[in-house]
Formats: C-alpha cells, sequence, structure tokens
C-alpha cells in the first residue's frame, strides 16, 4: 500500500497551526497562574490580619470592659441617661472632677447656649484641656463612658507645652 504524499506547505500550515494553538494556550495560562499567585498572596495576607485581630481581641474586649465600669464614688453624676439643662452644673462639676483623677488641666466647659435654650433633644458642650497624651486617653475613654454620651462631634488635637496636647473636644450629650 502507497502512503499519500503530503505537500511540504500542507506540513508548514500544520506547523504554524500548532505553534499557533501552543501560544494562545500558553497566553493563557501564564496570567492566570500569576492571578492564582496574587490570590494565594492575599490569602494569606488576610490570614495573618485575622490572627492580628485574635491576638488583640482580648484586649479589646477589656478596654470595652474599662470603659463600661460604674462610674467610681464622689463623681457626681446626673441620674438617669439624659441631661437635663438645669443640671449643667453639675455636669461642670463631673467634667473638672475627671479632669482632677486623670491631671489634666481642664480650662473651658463651653456649652452650647443654643441648644441649652431651645431645649432640643441634644445638649452641645465643649471642652479645652491639656495634658499628656496617656492621661488624655484615659479620659476620653471614660467620657465615651458615660450613659448619656449621645455622640462626639469633633476632636482637634494640637501639641501645647513640653510634651502635651492640648485638645478641644466638642460633644453631643440626650437631654431632656
Amino acid at each position: 500500500m502507497k502512503k499519500p504524499a503530503l505537500p511540504s506547505t500542507t506540513l508548514i500550515y500544520l506547523a504554524i497551526s500548532g505553534l499557533a494553538a501552543l501560544a494562545i494556550t500558553v497566553a493563557g495560562i501564564i496570567p492566570s497562574y500569576r492571578a492564582l499567585a496574587s490570590i494565594k498572596n492575599r490569602i494569606a495576607e488576610k490570614q495573618a490580619e485575622i490572627e492580628r485581630q485574635e491576638a488583640l481581641f482580648p484586649l479589646f474586649m477589656s478596654l470595652i470592659k474599662e470603659v463600661q465600669e460604674k462610674t467610681p464614688e464622689g463623681f457626681a453624676i446626673p441620674d438617669g441617661h439624659q441631661v437635663a439643662p438645669r443640671e449643667l452644673n453639675q455636669l461642670e462639676n463631673l467634667f473638672f472632677q475627671l479632669a482632677n483623677r486623670y491631671n489634666i488641666d481642664l480650662q473651658e466647659v463651653l456649652p452650647d447656649t443654643q441648644s441649652y435654650l431651645e431645649e432640643s433633644r441634644l445638649l452641645k458642650i465643649e471642652l479645652v484641656f491639656a495634658g499628656r497624651f496617656e492621661d488624655i486617653r484615659l479620659m476620653l475613654y471614660r467620657i465615651c463612658g458615660l450613659p448619656y454620651l449621645e455622640q462626639i462631634e469633633r476632636i482637634a488635637m494640637h501639641p501645647h507645652e513640653a510634651g502635651s496636647l492640648r485638645v478641644r473636644l466638642r460633644m453631643a450629650l440626650r437631654q431632656r
């Protein structure tokens, strides 16, 4: 039996077609491989982040408990979870007591007269104080734990004297 002879041009076309198919296949595999390697790297990064968060979670919970601790005796805090505008003087004393407790120089307690006079739902107060960062941090944790704190609207920290900060804090308290 005689084998059919293929012309050389047909063999060249078959080789070129085969090489083209191989090039297309390789062109599809290499980017997929790189994308897969990138995804594996991101997964490893996310796992490391999750491990860090799991390690820090007990510390976070202890800080939450510290913020929610009951007020020490001797602190004059208005009753209930709302502040009546007429209890403003008592509220000023609370902030002065907090400042003294954390060795902070409380310079101003400025109630927003508009929210005070209109008897709106929120009583806005601005505090200006100065002290070391660690003491300020502790006082802010305590302020965040106040039962009638609605929100902290603005906080600005600026360098003050050697190693201390000056803080301007504007907050809104629930009022009757």
